[in-house]
């Protein structure tokens, strides 16, 4: 027979700059630690498996968090608005995080995803304004929507070649995007995907993309060059909208 000890709500005060969670514990409740201000390094013992819904948000002053090997999920919003969060390691294990974990958590620079992952929930990464790199897990084929959407500093973007999806808005206003490789294995890129991506300056689609959808590509302003499939069955009339430098628009012969 297994139990869980939850940890429900921190109770040693708002003043409080470190917390060592207690050996014993296995979930961290929603809300645990929300809006704790000063507290700046947290550290969680083996044995935590899930950490819930907003358990960190709002946390303004954290630096630097201590996630344990037998993490396996981080749910929606558990680290929103944590604007002094500068890195994280996922460990390996992690299978899900949920929608919006991560949200303008606005100096994290980098982050470490794991290749356990599964699922990635929408808007997970949205406003984190300085990160600047990121690998995406091969076990989670959709990029969500919006899940990279005002992260101006992400200059680099390696996809893998499980990768079926990239989803509305997923890389909308990355400013500082300007080239990305995506995979043969794509079959859907959603409405205003990269829109404006304003140094992005040239695109390749791969031949299994069926489709360019509505401002896929819209206010990508240094945008060059765009090479599409040689049977794309539709392209959106506002899909290369406002891109006043583009100069070749490529359909490949077969």
């Amino acid at each position: 027979m297994t139990f869980e000890l939850t940890l429900t709500k921190y109770l040693k005060g708002d003043d409080e700059v470190e917390a060592i969670v207690p050996e014993g514990v296995t979930v961290v409740a929603e809300s645990a630690f929300a809006n704790i201000r000063l507290l700046k390094r947290v550290v969680l013992p083996e044995g935590v498996t899930t950490i819930k819904s907003w358990a960190f948000s709002s946390c303004m002053d954290l630096e630097e968090i201590q996630l344990p090997s037998t993490l396996r999920m981080i749910e929606g919003g558990a680290f929103r608005d944590c604007s002094k969060l500068k890195h994280i390691t996922i460990p390996e294990g992690v299978e899900s995080l949920g929608e919006r974990a991560f949200v303008r958590c606005r100096r994290l620079h980098s982050i470490d995803l794991p290749e356990t992952l599964s699922s990635i929930g929408i808007h997970c990464f949205q406003h984190c304004t300085t990160l600047d790199a990121i690998t995406w897990p091969a076990g989670v084929t959709t990029v969500p929507e919006a899940a990279f959407q005002g992260c101006h500093a992400l200059a680099q973007v390696n996809l893998p070649d499980t990768l079926e999806a990239i989803d509305t808005d997923a890389f909308a206003n990355c400013k500082g995007l300007e080239a990305i490789e995506l995979p043969e294995s794509l079959v859907w890129m959603g409405p205003g995907c990269f829109r404006g991506c304003v140094s992005l300056e040239g695109i390749t689609v791969p031949d299994s993309v069926p489709s360019i959808e509505a401002e896929a590509f819209a206010g990508c302003s240094a945008l060059a060059f765009a090479s599409l499939p040689t049977d794309l069955d539709y392209r959106d009339k506002t899909a290369f909208e406002d891109c006043p430098a583009l100069e070749s628009l490529t359909v490949r012969m077969a």
